[in-house]
Parts: structure tokens; C-alpha cells; sequence
């Protein structure tokens, strides 16, 4: 019979031995190889580690950056929504004031509109009566002198030779006298539309007020709103650039220990 295939025992006191001090040896060893590895790697180890470091160098840069632009960002957004609010508050304003300006300019037309024609009704009510008294005669033009001057009853009668005055004298009196109270309400009216045109200027200059702190405000808002999409954009750059940063270095990183792996070592 053949033995040939029979296989060899693996628990022989000899094979075990050589195993167990092949171990030991590996591990006395194993500072020596790491020791000797590093020599021979140091480079590498060196280029890698500082690789890191200037990763991190930049990392922490770019984080006070973005920092920063953030913080600067959030505040030009703070004061932006503040502005829009104030605004937001002028814009209620102003409207409430064109409200009122063009409620008081409509009274104001209606009142002096009112007003001008009773000018108009007294002035023909003067010419009228000025052409009467032209013809009135003697007697009632004595009475209406009375009644224009305020004199006593009779105290101005017609007589052979005439009046007390005479009648062209007596006729230039009345007409004179005819202009007085219409004057003086005419006059009056005239102050009446002055008062209500100073109203509307009033309210119309209030109005302009408004408006002008309105533009005002909104060109501020406009130049925060422009100072808002500046730091956004500069937020997105930083973010931009640290991502191109840190794909730039992993790289070369990567770049690096392939070409000392290719080449056995720096």
C-alpha cells in the first residue's frame, strides 16, 4: 500500500515551536520595521502631514471668513427688514395724508366755487341797482340815500332847486354808497377762499413731506438691498472657494502618494 498521500501531521512539537518564535519575532521586530519604514517614507509622511496642516490652516481661515461675511450679511438683512418696515409705515402715511389732501382740495373747490358766485350774484346786484338809482326819482332817491347813509328819515328831501345836495352830488352818493357792503362781502368772501387755500397748501405741503422721507427711505432701502446681495454673493464665493481650496489640496494629495507609490518612494 502507498503512504504518499497520506498528509503530514500539523501539531508536531517542532512546526509549533518555529511558528510560535517566527511570531515573536515579527512583534520584537515590528518598532524596528515601523522605525524603518518612516526613514524610508519620510518624505511622504512629511509632504502628508503637512498636507493636512494646511488643510486645516485654510479650513479654520475660511470658517473666520464665512463668519464674518455671514455675520455682516445677517446684519444687512436686520437692517434692511427694519427699513422696509419704517417704510412700510411712511407708505401707510403718505397715502393716509394724499387721502386727506385730496379731500380737503375737493372741499376747498366746492367752498371758493360757492363763494365766486355770490361774488358773481352781489356784483350783479350792484350794477343793477346802481342803474336804478340813476333813474330813481327825486323822492325815493332822497329816501335811498337815507337808507344807504343810514340817516334819519327826512333828513335829505328834494326841494324847488333840488337837494339838500345836489342831484348829480346826490347820484354820485349813492352809487358810492351802492359799492360799500357788496365790498365788504366780497372782501370777506375773498378771505374765506384765502383760508381755505392755505388749508389745501397745508395739507398738500404735509403730503409733499411725506413723500420726500418716503423717497427718502427708499433709497436707503435700495442701497441696504444692494449691501444684502453683496454679502450674499461674497457668502457664496467663500463657500465657492472652500470647496475648490479643499478639492484643490485632496488633489494633490491624492496626485502625490500616487506618484510615490508609481515610483517606489520620494
Amino acid at each position: 500500500m502507498s503512504t504518499s498521500n497520506v498528509p503530514a501531521p500539523t501539531n508536531v512539537p517542532g512546526t509549533v515551536t518555529a511558528t510560535f518564535v517566527t511570531d515573536v519575532v515579527r512583534v520584537l521586530t515590528l518598532p524596528a520595521r515601523i522605525s524603518a519604514y518612516v526613514v524610508a517614507h519620510e518624505k511622504l509622511l512629511l509632504a502628508g502631514l503637512a498636507a493636512l496642516v494646511l488643510w486645516y490652516g485654510i479650513g479654520k481661515v475660511e470658517a473666520v471668513i464665512k463668519a464674518h461675511d455671514q455675520h455682516n450679511l445677517a446684519v444687512a438683512q436686520a437692517t434692511l427688514a427694519a427699513t422696509t418696515a419704517h417704510n412700510a409705515v411712511l407708505d401707510a402715511q403718505a397715502q393716509r395724508d394724499t387721502a386727506a389732501a385730496t379731500a380737503a382740495t375737493q372741499v376747498a373747490a366746492q367752498a371758493n366755487l360757492r363763494l365766486a358766485q355770490s361774488n358773481n350774484a352781489l356784483a350783479a346786484a350792484l350794477a343793477k341797482q346802481q342803474a336804478a338809482d340813476k333813474t330813481l326819482p327825486p323822492p325815493a332817491l332822497a329816501q335811498r340815500i337815507e337808507t344807504l347813509a343810514g340817516a334819519p328819515a327826512g333828513s335829505v328831501t328834494p326841494g324847488p332847486g333840488g337837494y339838500t345836495v345836489t342831484q348829480d352830488g346826490a347820484v354820485q352818493i349813492a352809487v358810492a354808497l351802492e359799492s360799500v357792503p357788496t365790498l365788504i362781502a366780497q372782501l370777506k368772501n375773498t378771505q374765506d377762499m384765502a383760508r381755505n387755500t392755505q388749508t389745501a397748501l397745508d395739507t398738500r405741503t404735509k403730503e409733499a413731506t411725506d413723500l420726500h422721507s418716503e423717497v427718502a427711505g427708499l433709497k436707503t432701502q435700495i442701497t441696504q438691498a444692494d449691501t444684502v446681495c453683496t454679502d450674499r454673493l461674497k457668502v457664496q464665493h467663500d463657500k465657492d472657494v472652500a470647496t475648490g481650496n479643499k478639492k484643490a489640496i485632496f488633489a494633490a494629495i491624492i496626485g502625490f502618494v500616487f506618484h510615490a507609490a508609481l515610483h517606489g518612494g520620494l
